[in-house]
């Protein structure tokens, strides 16, 4: 079963609202032109810098990241108070905001095993995708072919620069700010990617406490493309990391926000089903369904209150029922900006993670389990539809979801019609994408010393000592570590990367700390 194929990785279509940046204008002042900051483009009110319309990573993190004279951060909020209403948007802080855009273009490319990426310019001027390697991205090399291991690497690389350069503490700044709903779903766009390092995500879960609220609020309050799919995109990372490290505090807070009832009751929301919305849907739901389904088959699920357990096994009891057997749906016609999600089998995703979910139930629920072995005859009838589907042939199907469905379909049958009544279950035959989907998904990153001298590699993730400031730079010896502390990782910088103030104080006064 390919579920990490399926998961967080998402694009929708962004000509609709990219543009639309609330009457802002540029204001080239001084601390701008010492940036670096050259004659601009704009569409529509939103400036483009001809310097920054590449795939130089290197680039686009300096201007991410972008310090003032006094050596300090530019933070995108850092010109503007708090619910002001600001007409002039310093030329910085724009900067930063095509830079995060082109950031998170390169990564899901990256992610996707592909060489091919658009930046911002490039979408508004309705351009085909360029190459990343020639146009400024040299962590691929320029060999004619790649492992998977080879995109993943350096987009792990790429993920490390951008922590250790500071420019976490800056996407949140983007985050927070009431202006630009368009940049806090590119940020979030570039954290799905970034939050596939398990150690970045830990010091957000446990630094921006904030975050995971405001994600479960998206979903359960916010639009469909800008809010929904972005937000649960990183939730679904979140719970990987949350399961994986065994982090309670945090997974009794997703519990405590109800978020589970927030996907199911957008899944069944009627206005987002429409025609018009569909390809942002599909995404939100296969997302949200298998975030669901992680969630479903950890053991603490055995524990959740019954009205939990009912609204999760009711809603993927229903999707079963109402698969239609007789006509499959089809993948969606994916724009060429979303080309990559070709491959991958959106259509079925629902159904796979509905019977994950029922499988566990069935482990786990005793009372479903019953349910569905005594009063569900509808849903005995469906499970021999699907076994005696020829068009659903797990050995020739080109659909990846196809063998595992398959493989929980007979499961279930055996389990519930053809066993005698126990309460012990033979396990041996699922696939352990279902038993157990989380390792599919979990990644040990090995890290490179931070000691910009060395920039030696871990044979094991975890083996370098952490800075215990920041818990960002990482080093291969304590030689290392005191080196990069002497040039340049002194208090003040370790104070900014570990983000420690954001959640405390008022975002202008942690600014303001910050640049005293």
């Amino acid at each position: 079963m390919l579920l990490v194929c399926i998961c967080v990785f998402y694009r929708y279509i962004i000509y609709l609202h990219i543009v639309q940046v609330g009457g802002m204008v540029l204001r080239n002042d001084t601390s701008s032109r010492k940036s670096h900051v050259s004659v601009c483009v704009k569409f529509n009110e939103w400036s483009s810098f001809p310097q920054l319309d590449t795939f130089d990573s290197q680039r686009l993190i300096a201007a991410l990241t972008a310090k003032n004279e006094l050596g300090q951060p530019y933070l995108w909020t850092s010109d503007m108070k708090s619910g002001s209403e600001p007409q002039e948007m310093p030329a910085v802080a724009l900067q930063q905001a095509e830079a995060i855009f082109n950031l998170s273009q390169l990564m899901f490319a990256l992610y996707h095993g592909s060489i091919s990426a658009c930046t911002f310019r490039d979408l508004q001027l309705s351009q085909p995708p360029r190459d990343i390697r020639k146009h400024g991205f040299i962590k691929l090399g320029n060999n004619s072919q790649y492992s998977g291991t080879t995109f993943r690497q350096a987009l792990h690389v790429l993920c490390w620069e951008i922590a250790e350069n500071g420019g976490l503490p800056v996407i949140f700044s983007m985050m927070r700010h009431p202006k630009l709903p368009i940049i806090r779903q590119k940020c979030l766009d570039a954290l799905t990617n970034v939050l596939c390092v398990d150690a970045i995500e830990k010091i957000i879960l446990t630094r921006q406490p904030w975050f995971l609220r405001m994600l479960v609020a998206m979903v359960a309050s916010g639009d469909l493309q800008c809010d929904m799919v972005p937000a649960v995109s990183v939730l679904d990372r979140l719970v990987v990391v949350v399961l994986a490290e065994r982090m309670q505090d945090v997974y009794k807070q997703l519990i405590r926000l109800k978020f589970i009832q927030v996907c199911l009751a957008r899944l069944q929301c009627p206005s987002l089903s429409r025609p018009s919305l569909h390809l942002h849907f599909i995404k939100f739901q296969t997302i949200a369904m298998q975030a669901v389904a992680l969630l479903c088959a950890e053991q603490q699920s055995s524990t959740w209150p019954e009205e939990v357990q009912d609204s999760v096994f009711q809603y993927c009891f229903h999707s079963v029922l109402l698969w239609d057997t007789d006509k499959p749906p089809s993948d969606p016609v994916w724009h060429q900006s979303e080309s990559f999600y070709r491959s991958m089998s959106f259509s079925s995703s629902t159904l796979l993670f509905s019977f994950v979910v029922l499988v566990h139930s069935v482990l786990k629920w005793p009372k479903k389990r019953e349910f569905l072995k005594r009063e569900a005859l509808a849903f005995k009838y469906q499970l021999s539809k699907i076994l005696t589907l020829h068009s659903y042939d797990a050995a020739s199907s080109c659909d990846s979801n196809t063998p595992v469905i398959m493989n929980a379909v007979e499961w279930l049958w055996l389990t519930l019609y053809n066993s005698d009544d126990c309460d012990t279950f033979d396990t041996t035959k699922l696939c352990p994408s279902i038993l157990d989907p989380l390792p599919e998904l979990c990644e040990k990153v090995l890290r490179y010393c931070s000691n910009e001298g060395c920039r030696r590699r871990e044979n094991v993730a975890n083996q370098w000592i952490i800075c215990p400031g920041c818990s960002i730079t990482c080093y291969c010896s304590e030689q290392c570590l005191k080196f990069h502390g002497v040039n340049g990782h002194d208090p003040r910088r370790c104070s900014f990367l570990s983000m420690s103030d954001l959640e405390q104080q008022p975002l202008e006064a942690a600014e303001s700390n910050q640049s005293a």
